[in-house]
């Protein structure tokens, strides 16, 4: 009877052995396969030491199709002697596919691991990672992201494309500026000549960097097409990018026609996020959605002054936005945080400000409400708005460009056909037929932005 059950233990082991080892291979073939075509995946061309976290972690970046759980990549460091390192992946969004995106094949995710056997200083010296994929070996530069001490707030803006609003840019530096914004991050894929001469004139300045984000490139063509089953350019995956790339303490994601303003009482956004995120555990605020209709000037240069002295409140919802310490966040999404480095740390809602979303035509006005802040401080509007006018002679000269407004109506018409069809939002690609005659845009075409 022993020797039965000794025999039945031992046919036990083995095929539960049998099971993980199956298991293994099969998660490991999901990214790791030496069949060239056999797993749609891109890279972000940097991969990132992160040195806010204990230990610190590899971060590498990518667009793929949904990975099963306990799916890993295979890596090594080039100028570092260490065994080849398994990275667990996952989504960004949590889940794959996201509810928002439900028809997208491919999703952004992050892959990491803890570092916890290389030394600090051998850590600050590494530049590259080899990832072993599909049979061969695809080479990420590497960036290591320390905690962030400069004093400031940066401004990120998810990927730009057919934009053509150079309008809103100027307000949108110019009052963030006023609210004690240092720097701003643009993710670039396409505009009019216009807008990417705003943007030019503020890099030159030194207060804006522009990240070239290009299409993803080509895949096997066995997989569907990258750049049409990719929801909103990525933007979950640049707005992540973009925080490890901010170098001051506090930072914001948001678009360009949106503002986060105190209420009355305080003189500044970054006044009032310094003192409100400098309470225990607090690792972001969250500001609530204030739609408001501004008015362009008569030339279409600009706003008409009384609208921005006394903007119009929308009847219209929207989601908020965030100002969050950039030492804290490890995955964030456009209107929360989806994960602190600190498991203690939380999001905290701010009574004393607001997000302004702005429109040039917002639907049902409000004009009873009465509002409680302004886009400018009123102790020196006229200089702010005399600012933003030398601001547009300087950039376009005296033959200054009029505003073509049929380019918005005619996005905003794809985006409602891409809905109504129930298809992957990618507006880049679906839209590019009806946008690319319609102006003179600037497309950026970067080369090994996204390797495969």
């Amino acid at each position: 009877m022993i020797s039965i059950l000794r025999k039945l233990f031992k046919f036990l082991i083995l095929i539960t052995s049998l099971f993980l080892f199956t298991r293994l291979i099969c998660n490991f073939y999901q990214v790791e396969n030496k069949n060239v075509n056999t797993f749609p995946i891109v890279f972000y061309k940097d991969a990132y030491v992160d040195l806010r976290m204990s230990p610190p972690k590899l971060r590498v970046f990518s667009l793929n199709h949904c990975l099963i759980n306990g799916s890993f990549l295979i890596i090594r460091f080039e100028d570092y002697k260490q065994e080849n390192i398994k990275m667990l992946g996952e989504p960004i969004e949590a889940d794959c596919p996201w509810s928002w995106a439900p028809n997208c094949y491919y999703s952004s995710h992050v892959f990491e691991v803890s570092l916890y056997n290389v030394p600090l200083e051998e850590l600050l010296k590494i530049r590259k990672v080899n990832i072993l994929i599909n049979g061969k070996v695809i080479d990420l530069n590497i960036k290591q992201v320390m905690p962030k001490l400069k004093d400031g707030l940066t401004i990120c803006v998810q990927p730009v494309y057919w934009y053509n609003q150079f309008q809103n840019i100027i307000l949108f530096i110019e009052s963030w500026r006023n609210q004690g914004a240092s720097h701003f991050i643009v993710y670039f894929h396409s505009s009019t000549k216009e807008v990417k001469m705003v943007l030019d004139h503020y890099q030159k300045l030194g207060i804006l960097t522009i990240m070239p984000w290009p299409t993803f490139g080509t895949l096997p063509t066995q997989f569907p097409n990258i750049n049409s089953q990719v929801y909103r350019v990525g933007h979950n995956l640049a707005a992540n990018l973009c925080v490890l790339e901010m170098k001051t303490t506090l930072g914001s994601i948001v678009d360009f026609d949106e503002l986060i303003v105190p209420k009355n009482g305080y003189s500044s956004v970054l006044a009032l996020s310094i003192q409100k995120l400098g309470q225990e555990n607090v690792g972001a605020l969250e500001f609530e959605n204030t739609r408001v209709q501004l008015d362009l000037s008569n030339d279409k240069t600009g706003f008409d002054t009384s609208s921005l002295k006394n903007p119009a409140l929308v009847d219209k919802k929207g989601p908020p936005k965030l100002i969050f310490k950039t030492s804290s966040i490890e995955i964030i999404l456009t209107h929360s945080v989806r994960k602190f480095i600190k498991t203690t740390d939380r999001t905290l809602k701010v009574a004393h400000g607001t997000l302004i979303h702005y429109r040039y035509n917002g639907g049902k006005l409000l004009s009873k409400k009465m509002k409680d802040f302004s886009i400018f401080d009123g102790h020196n509007f006229d200089g702010h708005i005399e600012n933003m006018k030398n601001t547009t002679k300087i950039i376009f000269g005296v033959g200054q460009s009029i505003f073509k407004s049929e380019i918005i109506w005619k996005l905003n018409e794809c985006i409602e056909e891409i809905k109504a069809a129930n298809i992957c939002r990618s507006t880049v690609t679906f839209c590019k037929s009806r946008m690319e005659n319609i102006a003179s845009w600037e497309i950026h075409r970067t080369p090994g932005i996204f390797k495969f």
